[in-house]
């Protein structure tokens, strides 16, 4: 369902556009609004899908030294449309040395899990504690049972389409590929308390 339910949505609204060439002009615009939001539904599940078979293996990284502050805003800037509400929360200048791509994908993962799951608003906190930079994704919704949380962090074995009928599989399956990029840099992820999800990295001093 991944691929199939927005690829379906694109269908019938070029077939309803098609099918309505009287349609005015705010309907076809809202129609084409549509078209493209289901686009980038479908384009986030091709790079899930990728990302889910780079996950198998263990991440080769590329490290750059980075502002972690600057790189969430950009990151971020991907999601305004899909979570409006979202905004970066940030203090002063977060030093590390990490792979920009792969650790968009673990950033991607937590956004989509919260945008599947979670409930606006939502918030990307970016800050240092202690010796280490911490990236924190929150919402408003419920969070996820204390009880359930060990089992969303373990590597999920199955037939992809047999993972993908299952929201929590694949939420689950979102969240160790995270962990599994942030274990790749010296770091770790964890689900704290309420809608709190914690990817915590070493700073750009304490790599080396």
């Amino acid at each position: 369902h991944e691929l199939r339910t927005p690829a379906a949505s694109i269908r019938s609204l070029a077939g309803t556009l098609q099918a309505n060439p009287s349609l005015d002009e705010a309907q076809k615009a809202m129609f084409l609004s549509l078209i493209v939001a289901e686009t980038e539904r479908l384009s986030r599940g091709l790079e899930r899908g990728l990302r889910i078979v780079r996950s198998m293996e263990t991440p080769e990284l590329d490290r750059v030294p980075v502002n972690l502050v600057e790189w969430a805003e950009t990151a971020c800037t991907r999601w305004s449309l899909q979570i409006p509400s979202l905004k970066v929360e940030k203090s002063g200048s977060v030093p590390v040395s990490i792979d920009p791509e792969r650790l968009d994908e673990a950033l991607d993962a937590l956004l989509d899990n919260t945008l599947r799951h979670g409930r606006e608003p939502v918030s990307v906190s970016v800050f240092q504690e202690g010796r280490e930079a911490v990236i924190r994704v929150s919402d408003a919704g419920p969070g996820i049972p204390e009880a359930s949380r060990p089992a969303l962090l373990q590597k999920i074995e199955g037939d992809i389409d047999d993972i993908a009928g299952a929201s929590e599989s694949v939420r689950g399956l979102g969240l160790w590929a995270a962990s599994e990029v942030a274990r790749a840099h010296g770091g770790k992820l964890e689900l704290e308390e309420g809608s709190a999800v914690t990817l915590r990295l070493p700073l750009q001093s304490d790599h080396g």
